[in-house]
Parts: structure tokens; C-alpha cells; sequence
């Protein structure tokens, strides 16, 4: 059974779901609904999320753009907690930042972010305390795919995050969640390097961990279906299981 996350504070966040990418790397998978309308057993990605995140959702924020009215139909009406919508046209959208900055623009900054994307099922009760970068290691089970950052971290502080130059598996690879306290400062950090986004990872988390002090928490089991061969895998795992 999928966890839930709960708010150690009591605390609400704006939980933004980058959902807009044209799933290119998923092949014919995507070829006629958006990536979040992926059906694992039962349900679509984006009901595994949504579940997951109400109960700490003060709303959420779901960039949409490949095959949009499909994602936006979907949802509309199945779920009680608040959906706001940033409407991604693909010629302007160049990577997950930008994804990311003109979600920030819906943001709450009364309230914390924390920021998913739709690709990631993460199987454990996410306990939150505030600021958290998630990771995987070799103990992680399920599917974890493969990762483009690493996380350096001494006992449960996050030092820095390194870019590898050819993707890895596990060695505590960076998950694609992430949960940030102060929300005006992650909006500075956006907007600040409009001109120059490139990778979220890169551009923001790097740059807010230097600004406030992150978490590393490990992640015992997750599903990642980034491509159309993690897709087929997942789906056999998610069978088996």
C-alpha cells in the first residue's frame, strides 16, 4: 500500500506536481495521454499523488501541457482538495526549472512548498519536518531508476549535491521530491536566474541549500518510470508484488 505524508508541524504546503513534459523518453507510452495519466494496476500516477500529498495539501499546483485537456478532464471533479493549473505551452518550456518557475508563480508564499514529479511513486510514509532532500541507496527497493545527481550529506545534513556526468544507479541518487520551508526564498532563487535555467536540481536546490540547511532521508522503496523500458519494469514489479 502507498504512504502518506504528514506534516510532523501540522503544517500545509503548496504541493506542485510537474506533470507538463512531453514524455518524450517514454516512447509510445506517451504517445495519447500525459505521462501522469500512467496506469499502475488500478489507478494513474497522478491518483497516487494526489492521495498521498492531501493531507499535508493547503492546494495543489499541477503543471500541465503534452495532451493537457486529458490531464486537466481527468482530474477535475474526483478529488475535494484544492487543483490550480499552469498551463505549459511545449515551445516555452525547456526543461523541469522552467516547469518549476512558472508553477512558483500559483505558489502560496505563506505556506511551504513541496515540489514532485509525476514520474516517482515513493512507496513510504514521508514523515516532513521541513526542509528534505530524498534519496535512494542500495538497501532502496522496488524500482529506482537511474539519477544525474548524487547527495553529499553528514549525519542527516545535506552538504551538497553533485552532478554526474553519466546517469547513476542508486548511490544515494537524488530523488525527483523535494520539500522547502521558505517559499519567497525559493521563489527569489527562481526568478532571480530566469535567463539561465537549465535543471532544477542545478539551479535551485543547489543554491537553496546554501541559503537554508536541507535534510537527506533515504527512501526504502520507490518506483521511478522515467523511460518507456523503466515503465515495462515497473509495471512487471508493480504485477508481481
Amino acid at each position: 500500500m502507498i504512504g502518506k505524508a504528514v506534516s510532523l508541524l501540522h503544517k500545509k504546503y503548496n504541493i506542485i506536481v510537474l506533470a507538463g513534459g512531453a514524455g518524450t523518453r517514454m516512447g509510445s507510452a506517451s504517445d495519447y495521454i500525459p505521462k501522469a495519466l500512467t496506469k499502475l494496476g488500478e489507478m494513474r500516477a497522478i491518483d497516487f499523488i494526489i492521495e498521498r500529498y492531501s493531507h499535508v495539501a493547503h492546494k495543489f499546483i499541477i503543471g500541465v501541457g503534452h495532451h493537457s485537456d486529458l490531464l486537466i478532464s481527468y482530474i477535475s471533479g474526483r478529488y475535494k482538495v484544492p487543483v490550480e493549473y499552469s498551463l505549459e505551452k511545449p515551445q516555452d518550456i525547456n526543461n523541469n526549472s522552467y516547469s518549476t518557475l512558472y508553477c512558483l508563480d500559483h505558489a502560496d508564499s505563506r505556506y511551504g512548498t513541496i515540489i514532485v514529479f509525476c514520474d516517482l511513486i515513493m512507496m513510504d510514509n514521508l514523515i516532513i519536518d521541513d526542509d528534505i532532500l530524498y534519496y535512494v541507496s542500495d538497501n532502496t527497493k522496488g524500482y529506482p531508476g537511474t539519477f544525474r545527481h548524487s547527495i553529499n550529506f553528514h549525519g542527516d545534513q545535506v552538504v551538497s549535491i553533485d552532478k554526474n556526468m553519466v546517469p547513476t544507479h542508486r548511490s544515494n541518487g537524488l530523488l525527483g521530491t523535494f520539500v522547502f520551508s521558505d517559499t519567497p526564498l525559493l521563489k527569489s532563487i527562481m526568478y532571480s536566474r530566469y535567463k539561465q535555467l537549465n535543471d532544477f536540481s542545478d539551479d535551485a536546490v543547489s543554491a537553496y541549500i546554501e541559503n537554508q540547511p536541507m535534510k537527506a532521508r533515504e527512501c526504502s522503496f520507490v518506483y521511478e518510470f522515467g523511460t518507456e523500458d523503466d515503465l515495462n519494469k515497473v509495471r512487471e514489479l508493480w504485477k508481481n508484488a
